[in-house]
């Protein structure tokens, strides 16, 4: 029996002596590791002004990416902006330093809960770029904003040897309630499985704005528009996505938008899911 004690108690100390050390050396193990399977969001981190500074967006990637679900959401980001030539991706990335090297200004963690969403929405824009390759672009670049003040430019454009696209990226993030319950209040088990109408006229604005913004840009109809639309649903875990995607395909049935092409973008959830709609083209993440 006492020999069989100290087994077991040498085991307990074993175990704990790893986990320490394990503690001790994953931020130095992660780094490496991580660097290589995330090359484009490690360099963006290291071209920020101060990455370590204590309201940097991305301070603690090393120790983030160690946890399964933010690193399978990250690899996917990661993926997108492998797809991106040099140029698009030179882009990208000074449009996203924009926001990461202004974060203590604009959406520090304890100014504003909604975290690095701003951030996702740019890194996003690079789901429609690829997109784009599935209709044969050889060419596809992302659009300069424009210098006069007032004048809206699309996000990218692309050209194959029979069309010519011209592409506006929108994301429908969570509502500002759901935001408070989750980030404030660390709520995140909810009721998600009808709608609000708020939702859907917020899809909407969101939808009908971009086709305003694209025939601004092309008013004579000269290229196919596209309205590219991450979707963010409220529900935190997409235990609900499949009723909300079904009511979402219902609401763009109803109320069509002429003279655009509507891709929405369904974004990878713990309780993931491939849609279809009707009424709109999807992308999956699988």
């Amino acid at each position: 029996m006492w020999k069989d004690y100290r087994i077991s108690k040498a085991a307990v100390m074993l175990n704990e002596w790893c986990r320490k050390w394990a503690a001790y050396l994953s931020p130095f193990k992660g780094e490496v590791v991580f660097r290589k399977e995330f090359p484009r969001l490690y360099e963006l981190r290291d071209s920020m002004k101060n990455p370590d500074a204590e309201d940097s967006c991305l301070r603690n990637l090393d120790q983030d990416l160690q946890h399964e679900v933010v690193r399978r959401i990250w690899s996917r980001i990661e993926l997108d902006l492998r797809g991106l030539d040099a140029d698009a991706w030179t882009f990208l990335k000074s449009e996203a330093l924009l926001c990461v090297n202004t974060w203590d200004e604009k959406s520090s963690r304890r100014g504003s809960p909604r975290g690095r969403e701003l951030l996702l929405n740019i890194l996003y824009q690079a789901k429609a770029y690829n997109f784009l390759k599935t209709k044969d672009c050889s060419a596809i670049h992302f659009i300069t904003r424009a210098p006069k003040k007032g004048k809206r430019t699309p996000d990218l454009e692309g050209i194959s040897s029979t069309a010519r696209f011209l592409c506006e990226v929108k994301t429908i993030n969570r509502s500002e309630e759901e935001v408070y319950r989750q980030r404030v209040e660390k709520k995140y088990l909810h009721d998600h499985s009808k709608l609000a109408e708020e939702f859907f006229a917020k899809v909407g604005g969101v939808i009908e704005n971009a086709k305003v913004q694209l025939e601004a840009y092309d008013p004579k109809g000269e290229a196919t528009h596209i309205v590219y639309v991450i979707m963010n649903f409220d529900d935190f875990w997409g235990d609900y996505k499949e009723l909300n995607i079904r009511q979402l395909d219902e609401y763009l049935c109803a109320h069509p938008v002429p003279g655009i092409e509507l891709v929405l973008h369904n974004l990878w959830t713990v309780f993931n899911r491939s849609m279809t709609l009707k009424c709109a083209t999807v992308v999956n993440d699988e």
